[in-house]
């Protein structure tokens, strides 16, 4: 596969407004172990939207992330990312061999 260098606390999904209108969020993964590289460039979704992208992560097959999900990434300041945009990388047979997501930092 490849190596991991990173540990995700949780992963959160929006979900329906509760009972005040505001947007809940129900963790969908959590303690997941990823490769993500730091970066910084612009990137375009398919509906034209530009977000700066401050680091992309690989994920095993197994997990599928959407745009919008929050990463809480374990570290000292529990640096959280939103997923922008994703990819899948295939094998030579043409199986799903890992996924890539382009992450916006969250302030």
């Amino acid at each position: 596969m490849f190596p991991t260098n990173v540990s995700i606390l949780k992963v959160e999904r929006s979900a329906a407004l509760n009972r005040y209108a505001e947007p809940q969020r129900n963790t969908v993964y959590k303690n997941l172990r990823g490769n993500m590289e730091t970066t910084s460039r612009m990137g375009r979704s398919s509906d034209g939207e530009t977000a700066t992208i401050d680091g992309v992560l690989l994920l095993e097959e197994l997990y599928e992330l959407k745009s919008a999900d929050l990463l809480t990434i374990d570290n000292r300041d529990q640096d959280q990312f939103m997923v922008f945009g994703s990819s899948d990388v295939h094998d030579l047979t043409g199986n799903l061999a890992y996924r890539t997501y382009d992450l916006t930092k969250v302030a």
